[in-house]
């Protein structure tokens, strides 16, 4: 019998494990809930789980379950086609991503104790019950700490006087033993002028552990990965993996060997090899060693790797390749994409300045096993502290970038006198001879920050920076960036038209990922309108299940017959989890008294691959009107109606309710031209969504 895919809910603040988890309204609490029915495999392929946003969940993620001692594939023997396990996200789309997070808390006035002068410590081992947070990392290999928001790193694995080696507070060392042995010391030492908990509000410690350990068929969206002493994301093996609209905050720190001191810290790892990998849509920040890399002694490789739209903040390296032979005929990398993606500051952060080699680059090339089929291109690098590029292969005697990477088209922008790369005098000012030298960076700018920008505060640089790129001949074209809180990705139309390339079904419904800049409709097939008194008060939902996850940033929507002056509609789309419809999104009141196409610019949210979705328009008309507004739309099939007491609160529904029986009649209007452009002729959908 073939088993039936399952939702389930987990709420940090309102759940229970001991509900079944299967609806919002009885949603688990814990990871370690997660993981156990993970083990168990009561929670399998073609499942989907979802946090609710605004929660912080302790532990780990795993996707993969001990075997004998090893961490085995979750799904052993299932074939590539099987169906994606789906990690996402639910609730206040308003609300900030659901957090997973290995900090230990260490809070508790009463758990420190003075071992010295000025120095504490403190006692993380899992009998310490004044330390909260995460508790199944039972080890002291601790990757950094986290006061008031502000990293602090670790400085050495040997045991020093913390109280004569640092200056100032929150200097640390712990014992960075495999944890478990006998000679493990369980606390952890900190300088501080008194009892930490007087220090600081907030005190957060991370130790070794990974968040989220994939496997083969899995979607992850739109969740923050935070806090973890080694690295975010990490996998093996794993095939078809989507990591989309994720965030890897503050990662890594810990000892990877303790014979040398070695540490380490990936936003995202795919190590050893791994195939059709689709990482789109990513924020990175404060990762000690890479935010991605794809690395290690090679099974089989890489391949169709896609990294794109991400941004980059303060990692050591931005993106990282290397491949040593592990017995066997030598793989490497094929159809490795980089691309539209921002990087700002490699090497800027405090992990910079704890490192033993700290040769800070944008780009890190070791030894590399051929092919090397990897494509970086229309990227733009910000900023990196020792060099643009980092290569070192043949026992450290080459340093030119590995033969077969292709790095063009790139906007790259280098403080004075920034080194181009490892071991050779040209910088930035001279990058032109330094591309010709190398035969590398064809068709990329070259750009000197100027000193208003490096002089600037970190709120200013963001508004300098545009202002600085925009005004660059031929920059502008390829990059954009946006105001307010942050920097966006962006890439001119021209370029997409010539690398997208998408399908349209059927019926009329784009197949594939949320390309940036492409218009998604609800399932569609008969033309019809809505119209009549019956319409005011209630509309009709109309299906749509996205394709992958995205963010939409734009809605349009048609007006086929103009109602009375003063007619509006209020577009709004519903999400369904389980049997509810709950509001996701409204576009507040919009015009419907005029003709034509209407396009909507929005704050935008996230959809997460699968997500079922219901795009309805609420007819609203002055008192007394007589015409109301004729609405185009069309259905895949019958689609449910529901009644709209107040279109801006959470309400519930009955699935299949009916309401007012809508008389609808078909429409003969041909579509706007921008629907027909993707192949929509005879078909026009309520209402259009522009992806990001």
């Amino acid at each position: 019998m073939e088993r039936l895919m399952t939702v389930y809910y987990i709420d940090s603040v309102n759940g229970l494990d001991i509900n079944d988890g299967s609806s919002v309204v009885g949603p688990w609490k814990t990871m370690a809930n997660l993981y156990s029915r993970i083990t168990a495999r009561a929670v399998y392929q073609g499942d989907k789980v979802f946090f609710k946003r605004g929660g912080v969940y302790y532990g780990r993620l795993s996707a993969r379950v001990a075997v004998n001692g090893a961490f085995g594939a979750l799904f052993p023997g299932s074939p590539v086609q099987s169906p994606k396990l789906i990690i996402g996200a639910y609730g206040d789309g308003n609300a900030p991503r659901p957090i997973l997070t290995g900090y230990k808390e260490a809070n508790v006035a009463a758990s420190w104790t003075q071992y010295a002068p000025n120095v504490w410590k403190i006692d993380l081992s899992q009998a310490a019950a004044a330390v909260t947070g995460e508790s199944t990392f039972d080890n002291t290999n601790v990757g950094h700490l986290n006061i008031n928001g502000v990293t602090k790193w670790f400085r050495t694995v040997d045991r020093p006087s913390v109280a004569t080696d640092a200056s100032g507070n929150w200097a640390f060392w712990s014992e960075a033993q495999a944890p478990g042995t006998a000679a493990s010391d369980t606390n952890l030492y900190v300088q501080a002028t008194a009892n930490p908990t007087t220090l600081a509000s907030s005190i957060e410690i991370c130790v070794d552990g990974v968040g989220i350990y994939g496997s083969s068929n899995m979607s992850i969206s739109g969740i923050e990965v935070r806090g973890y002493g080694m690295n975010g994301y990490n996998t093996t093996g794993a095939d078809k993996v989507d990591i989309i609209d994720c965030m890897f905050n503050k990662i890594g720190g810990s000892v990877l060997t303790i014979s040398n001191g070695t540490r380490a810290g990936n936003g995202v790892q795919v190590y050893g090899s791994g195939s059709d990998h689709t990482i789109n849509y990513n924020e990175f920040q404060d990762c000690y060693d890479v935010a991605y890399s794809c690395q290690g002694p090679t099974m089989t490789g890489w391949a169709n790797i896609e990294f794109a739209y991400n941004k980059v903040w303060n990692s050591n390296q931005a993106i990282e390749f290397w491949s040593t032979v592990n017995g066997g005929a030598p793989t490497g990398f094929v159809n490795v994409k980089v691309h539209h993606n921002e990087f700002y500051n490699s090497g800027f952060s405090g992990s910079n300045q704890t490192r033993f080699e700290a040769q800070s680059s944008a780009q890190l090339y070791y030894d590399m096993n051929t092919p090397t089929d990897i494509e970086i291109y229309d990227n733009l690098f910000v900023f990196a502290a020792a060099s643009y590029l980092f290569s070192r292969r043949s026992s450290n005697t080459v340093f030119t970038p590995p033969p077969g990477v292709n790095s063009h088209d790139n906007t790259i922008v280098m403080a004075p006198g920034t080194l181009m790369s490892y071991q050779r005098t040209e910088t930035i000012e001279t990058a032109a001879a330094w591309a010709a030298a190398l035969g590398w960076e064809q068709n990329s700018h070259f750009l000197v920050l100027p000193q208003n920008v490096l002089t600037a505060t970190a709120s200013q640089q963001i508004e300098l920076l545009q202002a600085f790129l925009m005004a660059q001949a031929g920059v502008v074209t390829r990059m954009a960036l946006s105001n307010g809180s942050g920097v966006r990705k962006a890439m001119a139309t021209a370029q997409k038209a010539l690398r997208i390339s998408e399908a349209i079904g059927a019926n009329g419904m784009n197949q594939g990922p949320l390309y940036s800049g492409g218009w998604y409709f609800p399932e569609t097939s008969a033309v019809t309108n809505m119209a009549g008194a019956g319409n005011t008060g209630s509309m009709r939902l109309l299906p749509f299940t996205a394709p992958a996850a995205g963010r939409i940033i734009k809605l349009s929507y048609w007006v086929n017959v103009a109602g009375d002056a003063g007619s509006v509609v209020e577009p709004v789309i519903y999400r369904r989890e389980g049997k509810y419809f709950l509001l996701h999104f409204d576009a507040g009141q919009q015009d419907a008294a005029t003709v034509g196409l209407h396009t909507i610019t929005i704050a935008g949210f996230n959809v997460y691959e699968g997500q079922e979705l219901f795009v309805g328009m609420n007819v609203l008309a002055p008192s007394g009107v007589t015409n109301l507004p004729s609405m185009r739309a069309a259905t895949g099939r019958t689609s449910s109606r529901v009644p709209v007491a107040d279109s801006t609160a959470n309400l519930n529904f009955a699935f299949g309710n009916l309401f007012n029986g809508i008389s609808l009649t078909l429409g003969t209007a041909a579509p706007p031209s921008f629907m027909q452009a993707v192949g929509v002729t005879t078909q026009v959908p309520i209402v259009g969504m522009l992806a990001a």
